[in-house]
């Protein structure tokens, strides 16, 4: 009984973290830098490659931000995920809209004379 009990518990655990990362997700979506807060450590490392690593929370934050400014939309969606332990794997969708004219930061819309 116990061992079938254990099996669920960990059933139960990997769907919680799963729903967490959906939650971060979620509030990536929304736009909201002071709810971001609350999923990460102040220690939180981002690597977005072997060359590229963002290191601490508000670092991290920034970075979010930088992408958000980026594009005139931006939406992640979860496509699938698996979860191993404390880890959880995602494959994701990132749909954007690029400003017409964009160029530093800035949308400028374009002159037609």
């Amino acid at each position: 009984m116990d061992r079938i009990h254990d099996h669920a518990l960990t059933g139960i655990e990997r769907l919680e973290y799963e729903l967490i990362v959906r939650d971060f997700v979620g509030v990536l979506n929304d736009g909201s830098d002071d709810e971001l807060v609350a999923f990460l450590h102040p220690d939180v490392v981002y690597r977005a490659s072997s060359t590229h690593t963002v290191a601490g929370r508000d670092s991290v934050i920034d970075l979010l931000q930088q992408v958000r400014v980026a594009f005139e939309e931006i939406h992640y969606c979860i496509l699938n995920a698996a979860v191993s332990g404390h880890v959880v794997l995602v494959e994701q969708a990132i749909m954007t809209n690029l400003c017409a004219g964009k160029l530093f930061g800035t949308c400028r819309s374009p002159v037609f004379e």
